[in-house]
């Protein structure tokens, strides 16, 4: 698995190298570099945890996220929309994490329930994918938003 990762990475770094050569002067593939060097480390430390201790406190940090949408309202709108949350030099775009952690909150809560095929086993499922799906949609990001159905259909 690691040399598929290596293999991705070099292969990304070096189209998007060849774009900027065809492009004339842009520096994307310096950017990406620092991205991979940023990455790798994080990637060493995710895989010594236990990913099945996520499920734990998955409604914990599905709660977190909720708040984090409803915090983008607080800072001015970038591009006509409010979509981000500034840290310094960086954004933060809560939405693109409401994606994980919907399919981690979801995937922990079907787990102990045998009746998710019938109507009413169906409505916390739905409650779940409606909460972030509105806030988002607000933003609005139609698209990140379109993605909670498919999910929960699925």
């Amino acid at each position: 698995m690691l040399g598929c990762i290596v293999a991705l990475m070099i292969l990304g770094v070096t189209g998007i190298a060849r774009g900027d050569e065809l492009a004339g002067g842009v520096k994307f593939h310096e950017r990406q570099l620092v991205w991979i060097t940023l990455g790798l480390p994080v990637l060493a430390i995710s895989s010594f945890f236990n990913y099945r201790r996520l499920a734990d406190v998955a409604l914990i940090l599905y709660g977190c996220n909720v708040l984090l949408l409803l915090a983008v309202y607080f800072f001015p709108p970038v591009n006509g929309s409010q979509r981000w949350i500034p840290l310094g030099p960086i954004s933060f775009q809560p939405s693109e994490s409401a994606k994980i952690l919907f399919i981690l909150v979801l995937a922990s809560h079907l787990r102990h329930q045998e009746n998710y095929r019938t109507l009413l086993g169906l409505f916390p499922p739905f409650m779940m994918a409606l909460v972030p799906l509105a806030l988002i949609l607000k933003e609005p990001d139609l698209g990140t938003s379109l993605l909670f159905l498919s999910v929960l259909y699925a």
